[in-house]
């Protein structure tokens, strides 16, 4: 299975630090060795971006630290060929692109997107939040759960980033918080934070196909052990051959999965309990599933039931005080 990495959250302060994994190709950095990115924050509360070494036995070597020039980094994503960085800032509603040099640990701001508008949600959506992005190729779509809305760009030559069509938008006070796009680009799946709900769009035309619950309709959301800030959804992974997509539902501490049918369209097949308190995120690790919770501490093991239509618990249970994310490397 490889080694596995988890991040927690920081102790004085509401951001996620959540962290991605880079194996550089030879073909770009010819003696370069494995770098994990992860968000960080400089003395002067400028959101960074920390490139660490990982060596033979998958120790960790801090190798520096890149301001981005936002504020509460939540989210890092890198691009296909290892030349780019993308990091979403929370606190601020921006988007920073770093490029990325020498060896994979020299890291420069290239250009940084921010996001002005608000949505419905009274208190969660007065200002924007960027709080993840992905690449797919050239593309870059990026989740504001502030703004209701999933910016789309293009990644530029010289660095830059630039305004696609179409933008996509989910239902009001939904609060878009990660997505997942098909192998073939055509369908966007995007789980939202406050709505706990799933929506399918489609990439070409940008139009809304499908909303539909994370948690089971029967649960009542206002009875959920969330706090303060509705936080519902929280993670969404398809599988590698793309017949199933999976969503991580806080309050509930539970995993759904839902089958791809035809034309991208979800139909629910089961929701298990993760078996700990507030599933941050999760991930997809051949026939098992591990589940990170941050108020419980620990990492739950998950395995699909014969025919993938379920998920069972199995007796595997780590402990790691507030985790948030976790990769296998």
């Amino acid at each position: 299975m490889g080694i596995l990495y988890l991040h927690q959250t920081l102790s004085r302060r509401e951001f996620t630090m959540e962290v991605v994994v880079w194996n550089p190709s030879t073909r770009f950095f010819t003696n370069a060795k494995p770098i994990l990115y992860s968000c960080a924050e400089k003395e002067n509360g400028e959101a960074a971006v920390a490139a660490w070494r990982i060596g033979e036995s998958g120790a960790l070597t801090l190798a520096g630290v890149t301001g981005d020039g936002g504020k509460g980094c939540c989210h890092v994503c890198v691009n296909a060929d290892g030349t780019a960085l993308a990091a979403s800032n929370y606190g601020d509603g921006s988007l920073s692109l770093l490029r990325i040099e020498g060896d994979g640990t020299v890291l420069s701001l290239s250009d940084r997107k921010v996001h002005t508008g608000k949505s419905a949600h009274w208190r969660r959506q007065q200002e924007a939040h960027v709080h993840f992005a992905a690449f797919a190729g050239q593309e870059l779509f990026s989740c504001d759960l502030g703004e209701d809305r999933i910016w789309h760009y293009r990644l530029e030559k010289e660095g830059s980033l630039t305004e696609q069509a179409p933008q996509y938008r989910t239902a009001a006070g939904d609060g878009p918080r990660h997505l997942v796009l098909d192998k073939d680009r055509k369908r966007i799946y995007c789980i939202t934070e406050m709505g706990a709900n799933v929506t399918v769009i489609d990439a070409v035309t940008g139009r809304n196909l499908q909303r539909l619950r994370s948690i089971p309709e029967e649960v009542d959301l206002r009875s959920l052990p969330v706090g303060d800030f509705d936080a519902y959804g929280a993670a969404i992974r398809m599988t590698e051959d793309g017949k199933r997509v999976l969503a991580s539902n806080r309050g509930d501490d539970s995993i759904s999965v839902f089958a791809v049918r035809e034309g991208g369209i979800l139909q629910r097949l089961s929701t298990q309990k993760t078996g700990g308190v507030m599933p941050r995120d999760f991930i997809l690790a051949g026939d098992t599933v591990l589940a990170a919770h941050q108020v419980s501490g620990t990492v739950t093991s998950l395995s699909w039931n014969a025919d993938r239509t379920a998920l069972v618990r199995t007796p595997a249970v780590l402990s790691f005080p507030r985790a948030v994310a976790l990769l296998l490397a």
